[in-house]
C-alpha cells in the first residue's frame, strides 16, 4: 500500500457496492483500520473530517489503497503532489499481500463483474436490539447533543437504514469526552450485529 495521494479537504467518499459488502462480510481482508475508514465513507462526510480522526499519511494511503482497489469512490479528483508521479506503485508485502491473496481467491469463485450479495438481517427485534444499543451508547456519551443522532436512529427502519448511519454514530462518540475509548468497538459490535454475525449489539 505504497500511495502517497493527497485529497481536498472537501471531497466527499462514497462507499461503492463491493465496499458495502465488505462491510457486511469482511470477505477482501481489510485491516481494522481499512476497515474503519471504509465504514465512515458514508457520501457525506468530507476527507477534512475524516483527517480530525485519522493521521493524514496513514489516511491518505488507506484511502488511496480504497480506492483503487475499487471500495470507494469520490466526487472530486485527487490531487497528486508531482513528486508522487514519478514512483511507481511497489509490489504489496504483508498486510496488502494478504488482502490481495484473499481478493484473488474471492474473485475466482465468483463473477467478475457481480459482487457477493449484501445479506443484512431481517428480523424486527434483532434490529429493535441494535438501535437500542446505539441510542444508549449515544444517550451516555452524548449527553445533551444526542438528540439529533437519536432521531436519525430511530426513523430508521431496517438494517441497511442502521448501517447507513453507523459512521456518523462512530464519528460522533469519538469526538465525545469518554465515548472516543469505546467507539472503534462498538462500531464493530453493531455492523457485526446487522450482519448477523453476532446474537446482539450489547
Amino acid at each position: 500500500m505504497q500511495l502517497s495521494t493527497s485529497y481536498r479537504p472537501d471531497t466527499v467518499f462514497s462507499k461503492t457496492e463491493k465496499g458495502r459488502d465488505e462491510v457486511v462480510k469482511r470477505c477482501f481482508g481489510l485491516s481494522p483500520l481499512q476497515r474503519r475508514v471504509l465504514i465512515l465513507m458514508d457520501g457525506a462526510k468530507k476527507f477534512s473530517a475524516l483527517l480530525e480522526m485519522i493521521p493524514e499519511r496513514d489516511l491518505n494511503e488507506i484511502v488511496s489503497y480504497l480506492v483503487n482497489q475499487g471500495f470507494i469512490s469520490s466526487n472530486s479528483p485527487a490531487q497528486t503532489r508531482k513528486t508522487d508521479l514519478k514512483v511507481p506503485m511497489s509490489m504489496p508485502t504483508g498486510e496488502s499481500m494478504q488482502t490481495s491473496a484473499v481478493t484473488s481467491a474471492k474473485t475466482q469463485h465468483s463473477s467478475p463483474v457481480s459482487p457477493l450479495p449484501v445479506e443484512l438481517i431481517q428480523d424486527p427485534t434483532k434490529i429493535r436490539e441494535i438501535k437500542d444499543f446505539m441510542i444508549s451508547t449515544t444517550t451516555t456519551y452524548l449527553g445533551l447533543m444526542s438528540a439529533d443522532m437519536i432521531h436519525k436512529i430511530e426513523r430508521a427502519k431496517e438494517a441497511a437504514g442502521l448501517l447507513s448511519i453507523a459512521g456518523q454514530w462512530h464519528m460522533a462518540l469519538r469526538e465525545s469526552k469518554h465515548g472516543n475509548r469505546f467507539a472503534g468497538a462498538y462500531l464493530d459490535q453493531v455492523t457485526n450485529a446487522l450482519s448477523g454475525q453476532t446474537a446482539q449489539a450489547s
